[in-house]
């Protein structure tokens, strides 16, 4: 049945997404268009008009990505919290699973949307500027001098699941909405922005705590001894990077369980379909 339901579920996006990807495309093929304008075209008047069209191109694409996040969050209110999704309560599925089926669903259409938006960024102002040869040098350099080591394999893991927990939040402060009799929408904002204080006083706290070296950064910051040119800034990133890892991972993991169960708490307790 979960299966099942993670099928509907992007067999319910699809469209919406593919219609939003190649939004994103056919944008950024005129941008490129517009940059290829602006350096070789003599004439004031579309070198000002492509500078237009570039400066509104990311303002859309910056809006395009506001309203696709809202869209795949929006799902999860109204397949929950409205009478649209009474049929969804009928079925025999637990509240694990639904909350599962539209977290994967989202998370890989966030994952492929932010992809496409990044590339297509990419393609349309730096394709033109890039020496590939020289970038591949510089990504090989780099990757010669990257220790992996378990705690940036956690860096990794963390920065994966990260989205997953982005939407779990919000999925919470719209669960968390249901207890204002009125105003849940509302309410489901006030919930977000308190968790926000909450997770953020808890993280700063943590991060740099008592300057001199009880925090985490402080530790990183009052005990590295380092020298200078590439070869230390190197050993610098990598201590920087194998200190936040495993917090970053584990601290993903803690607050990505509390928000799972706490929208399923009140899924299962306090479901209030208006």
């Amino acid at each position: 049945m979960f299966g099942k339901l993670i099928k509907h579920e992007f067999k319910n996006t699809w469209r919406y997404m593919l219609v939003i990807n190649a939004a994103v495309v056919l944008l950024s093929l005129i941008g490129m268009l517009q940059m290829h304008l602006i350096k070789t075209s003599s004439s004031y008047f579309i070198q000002k008009m492509s500078t237009i069209y570039l400066v509104l191109y990311v303002v859309a694409i910056i809006a395009l990505v506001v309203v696709t996040f809202f869209y795949l969050v929006g799902r999860f209110y109204k397949k929950m919290f409205t009478t649209e999704g009474y049929l969804m309560h009928t079925l025999p599925v637990t509240a694990d699973q639904h909350i599962g089926s539209m977290l994967i669903t989202d998370y890989v259409w966030w994952i492929e949307f932010s992809a496409v938006s990044m590339l297509c960024l990419f393609f349309c102002f730096f394709t033109e500027e890039v020496n590939w040869s020289e970038f591949s040098q510089v990504l090989t350099y780099v990757a010669g001098h990257v220790r992996i080591t378990p705690e940036f394999v956690a860096l990794i893991l963390a920065m994966i699941i990260s989205p997953a927990v982005m939407l779990l939040n919000v999925y919470c402060a719209l669960a968390l909405g249901q207890l204002f009799k009125t105003h849940r929408i509302l309410g489901a904002v006030i919930m977000y922005i308190l968790m926000y204080v909450v997770l953020s006083t808890i993280s700063s706290n943590l991060l740099l705590g008592n300057v001199g070296g009880s925090s985490l950064m402080g530790k990183y910051f009052f005990t590295y001894e380092g020298g200078q040119g590439p070869e230390a800034f190197f050993d610098g990133m990598n201590s920087f990077l194998g200190s936040m890892g495993i917090y970053s991972f584990v601290s993903n993991l803690v607050v990505g369980a509390i928000y799972w169960f706490l929208t399923r708490f009140m899924i299962r307790n306090h479901l209030d379909i208006q």
